[in-house]
């Protein structure tokens, strides 16, 4: 299911290219609740400019301009802990994060990589292919 917004323009009717023009607009007080705007120090607002930019990577069209998710933790991990991102591209190891194990041995790990995105998207109420 796609996110709409069926009374904005065509370019933001989806709520990903929305964001996306937000954020190349730098207008993200439109994208974000007021009440985090109030920031006397910046601080918030650097840490959420941070993650706009994250997030602008994330909606790229082309897959290999989007960040892996290990990039993606270890950008918002790095947000989280200093309110800021570091300048340097290291990953994080995922063994410092303390996932839960699997609570049966025969549950089965599938890595979501080897599936294709869904082709379907629901615009106006019809279903059309995305290509």
């Amino acid at each position: 299911m796609v996110a709409v917004d069926l009374s904005r323009s065509q370019d933001e009717i989806g709520l990903a290219n929305l964001a996306l023009n937000r954020i190349k607009k730098c207008e993200l007080d439109q994208l974000i609740d007021q009440a985090l705007v109030s920031d006397p120090k910046g601080e918030i607002m650097a840490m959420i400019t941070s993650v706009a930019e994250l997030a602008f990577r994330c909606l790229q069209y082309h897959s290999e301009m989007r960040p892996t998710m290990n990039e993606v933790l270890d950008v918002l991990m790095d947000i989280q802990g200093e309110g800021k991102i570091d300048d340097h591209d290291s990953i994080r190891d995922l063994e410092s994060v303390n996932a839960p194990l699997l609570s049966n041995a025969s549950d089965k790990v599938v890595l979501l990589k080897d599936f294709l995105p869904s082709p379907v998207s629901g615009v106006n109420g019809k279903v059309k292919t995305v290509h």
